[in-house]
């Protein structure tokens, strides 16, 4: 499924920024990056419209998954 393989490249680029983030302001600007309101796990959730309506849950479910791991 694409919307596995996206959020797997995701996760890898938000942990590999994790690692190079120094200190705190630098960590609030990958959660910003990944995480807030322009962010790529919220670019991923608009997509979610777009998906058949039987695609749609399980669509959801995934990136919450994802979300709740990166938080």
């Amino acid at each position: 499924m694409k919307l596995k393989e996206s959020l797997e490249q995701l996760r890898a680029r938000f942990e590999a920024a994790l690692r190079e983030a120094g200190d705190a302001h630098s960590l609030d600007s990958v959660r910003v990056a990944f995480l807030g309101r322009s962010g790529e796990v919220t670019v991923l959730r608009r997509g979610i419209g777009k998906l058949a309506a039987a695609e749609r849950p399980g669509a959801g479910a995934t990136i919450n998954e994802a979300v709740d791991a990166m938080e």
